[in-house]
């Protein structure tokens, strides 16, 4: 539980840095601009174009964290935890591969 706590946590201050980097608020003054892509709910502002790579990298993690913190839960399915097993299986193979490379 103590790794649950401390990735709930780490999870937690990554959305909030993920809510700061949101491309979405970051165009709302200016969605009437002239560029192309303008209107409600745009990502395409130029004062967006400098946030979209630190949101990547922020919504990356996050959802790394939100995996991690789900493989508590394969002991109640045992359908979940054969998923899981592969897709360890195949990323130290997608891991190995790589490195060959």
């Amino acid at each position: 539980t103590n790794f649950q706590e401390g990735g709930a946590l780490f999870l937690v201050i990554t959305l909030i840095l993920m809510c700061t980097q949101e491309p979405i608020f970051w165009c709302a003054a200016n969605q009437d601009g002239d560029f192309p892509g303008n209107g409600l709910f745009t990502t395409s502002c130029p004062e967006a174009k400098s946030h979209k790579d630190i949101y990547s990298v922020f919504c990356c993690i996050a959802m790394l964290m939100y995996f991690a913190l789900l493989t508590d839960f394969t002991i109640f399915s045992m359908r979940v935890s054969a998923f899981l097993l592969v897709c360890f299986r195949v990323i130290s193979e997608l891991g190995l591969f790589l490195m060959a490379m």
